[in-house]
């Protein structure tokens, strides 16, 4: 099953429910080179806009998340081994030597020599081994990577029961929650003796957050333009008819960046809580929380997983930020 990894790529022509892996597995051979800091071809980037522009939101979300599934897939299993002859093989022998013990265990004479309690314990393991080896082999049988062997060589016969039964025993791509930090939260608190991981929440991902990102990443930009942070500006500018800041207003790096747009997010935020309170458009008080989840999602990224941003070298301390705001804080310093 080695061709799983080195077949031939799929056409980006479809986007019915049926390729979704496929279509993951062709991105990820395209931009995987990013990962050795290895700039994708325009073509490439060219072709990957065209195909999420045809996409509704969810379905971009799921290619996505198969995408991230076959990258973990490379980096971190032995996916090289698993999807191949000898490693079916291997767990072909596992499989009938583990079923073997504990057949020859039920069958055996002269038990009366052991302990009970030790007979019992030796049968729960051997049972639960084989148990183990079962589930093992059905989250193999319904992985993506095992659809998409079949789907290039269209076994029809056997993708049509795989796709009806692959919900029971699909392990979900991603529990669909991001983390959320706030900044102010942390400072204004007690100190508490878990450090940063007791001010973290989970929060699920709101379907019209999605369909947010959806439409900016497909929208108003093409592939060169969006790699510029001026021009994201101008857009947000145009759109929401705001005045562009000061000429001398200096933008630093990008972790700054996001501190930045945090506080003042959770500043307007507390303002105009008892606002908020009242009966208001339930537009706009969609658009309120999806403004503070993304804000604190970005802050939760930036003080717990650094390396996930473009921030290289620069990245804040998340100790010395949090005690030189409780400073601030606790000398009446006032935003503005």
């Amino acid at each position: 099953m080695t061709e799983t990894q080195e077949g031939g790529k799929v056409e980006d022509s479809s986007t019915d429910g049926t390729n979704i892996e496929a279509q993951a597995h062709d991105l990820l051979e395209k931009f995987k080179g990013l990962f050795a800091n290895y700039y994708p071809s325009e073509s490439d980037i060219s072709k990957s806009y065209s195909l999420f522009e045809k996409m509704d939101p969810e379905r971009a979300f799921d290619v996505i998340a198969a995408e991230l599934g076959f990258m973990y897939d490379q980096l971190y299993t032995k996916e090289k081994v698993i999807y191949t002859r000898w490693g079916l093989a291997c767990r072909f022998i596992t499989f009938s030597l583990t079923c073997s013990v504990l057949i020859i265990f039920c069958l055996g004479h002269d038990k009366d020599k052991y302990r009970k309690v030790d007979l019992t314990i030796t049968l729960l393991l051997l049972v639960f081994a084989v148990l183990l080896e079962i589930y093992a082999a059905l989250v193999l049988l319904f992985s993506d990577q095992t659809k998409l062997w079949f789907m290039r060589r269209e076994i029809s016969y056997v993708l049509k029961p795989i796709n009806f039964l692959q919900p029971l025993f699909k392990i979900p791509s991603w529990s669909g929650l991001m983390g959320q930090c706030s900044l102010i939260s942390i400072c204004v608190k007690q100190k508490r003796r878990l450090g940063l991981y007791s001010y973290v929440t989970y929060s699920k991902v709101p379907p019209n957050l999605t369909s947010l990102i959806h439409r900016n990443v497909v929208s108003d930009s093409s592939p060169k333009e969006a790699d510029s942070f001026e021009y994201r500006l101008e857009i947000i500018f145009k759109r929401y008819d705001i005045d562009p800041f000061p000429p001398n207003y200096c933008w630093s790096e990008f972790d700054l960046t996001i501190l930045t747009w945090h506080i003042a997010t959770e500043i307007c935020f507390y303002e105009d809580e008892d606002g908020l309170k009242k009966d208001i458009n339930p537009e706009t008080k969609s658009s309120v929380d999806l403004s503070q989840g993304m804000s604190r999602y970005l802050m939760y990224l930036l003080v717990s997983y650094p390396l996930m941003l473009p921030i290289g070298a620069t990245a804040v301390n998340f100790r010395d930020l949090v005690a030189h705001t409780r400073r601030l804080i606790s000398k009446g310093w006032t935003w503005r």
